[in-house]
């Protein structure tokens, strides 16, 4: 398991040394939601997410993702209401 985090953690770097370079870049704000949710950020996961939606508004994918984030957000607090 640290192996895979570290991982994540690597990439998470890359990517956003790439958005440095490329803010705009979907593809990579995306990955970034996405490696997030995998790590349960969904702080992190939400704000990429919705940037990557401020770039290209109709993305199926990232309107699917960002839906999953919410669904999985709303579970969490019901488990805790019980």
């Amino acid at each position: 398991m640290i192996h895979v985090i570290l991982n994540d953690f690597c990439f998470i770097e890359r990517l956003k040394e790439v958005l440095q370079v490329e803010p705009r870049n979907g593809n990579v704000t995306s990955n970034l939601g996405i490696v997030y949710y995998d790590l349960e950020r969904d702080a992190e996961a939400e704000e990429y997410f919705n940037l990557t939606l401020d770039i290209a508004p109709k993305d199926k994918q990232t309107l699917y993702n960002l839906g999953s984030l919410k669904a999985r957000q709303e579970r969490c607090h019901k488990c805790l209401a019980t």
